[in-house]
């Protein structure tokens, strides 16, 4: 039991620190700043181009992570309403924020805190929606 419940402490930690912070860019950008804090404009900025990464990924990580991430629906309800499992939509979540977060790299140079917060982002080239 012990075993598991350390794999599962990494698992969780390398889910929410896969682009530093997944929900916490969703919610700033969705919600105009982190909550609790004073809104960051370059923060806000970086946010707003994950919907358009989003969208450009293959058909069934998009609808995984809109469901989930987006719309804040459980992997639970998400799987029920696609018509998979609740492991295959959890699978497919992960792999949706892996390729997002590769996205997000090959689009941005970001530095995090050593926490894994996001501090600042500059674009890599002029073809980046940032």
């Amino acid at each position: 039991a012990s075993r598991h419940a350390i794999i599962d402490h990494y698992r969780r930690r390398q889910d929410t620190t896969a682009i530093g912070s997944p929900d916490d860019l969703l919610v700033a950008g969705l919600d105009g700043g982190f909550p609790g804090n004073e809104p960051d404009t370059g923060i806000q900025e970086l946010a707003r181009c994950l919907r358009p990464m989003i969208d450009s990924l293959p058909h069934k990580y998009r609808q995984a992570l809109t469901l989930v991430d987006l719309e804040g629906k459980t992997h639970q309800a998400g799987a029920r309403l696609v018509g998979i499992s609740t492991p295959g939509m959890k699978s497919r979540v992960q792999r949706g924020r892996r390729k997002l977060a590769e996205s997000l790299h090959e689009c941005c140079l970001i530095e995090t805190t050593l926490a894994g917060t996001i501090e600042d982002y500059t674009p890599r080239s002029g073809n980046c929606a940032c």
